[in-house]
């Protein structure tokens, strides 16, 4: 089944984009917005939107864990994994 409305654009968005930083920062600024949305969730006692929300930010900071070159960057990487991984517990 081929994905409609904001999905398919975000796939495009995301096919058509070759900058590694600018996805990164794509990711960042969802993860942003995601914890807004939580937030905001919690504010309301929303389970649902609160759920769906820290749901959709844990699986960012996953994908930004698991895309760390754990080869190239050294003990400036580790660090970043570990705040990671702290975040995710905090969640």
């Amino acid at each position: 089944m081929a994905p409609t409305g904001y999905a398919a654009y975000n796939q495009a968005v995301v096919h058509t984009t070759d900058n590694k930083e600018r996805i990164l920062l794509m990711l960042y600024d969802g993860a942003v917005r995601f914890v807004s949305f939580a937030r905001s969730g919690i504010e309301k006692k929303n389970v649902k939107i609160k759920g769906e929300n820290i749901s959709k930010v844990m699986a960012i900071i996953t994908e930004l864990d698991c895309a760390l070159d754990r080869e190239m960057g050294g003990e400036l990487v580790e660090n970043l994994s570990n705040h990671l991984k702290e975040f995710l517990l905090m969640l």
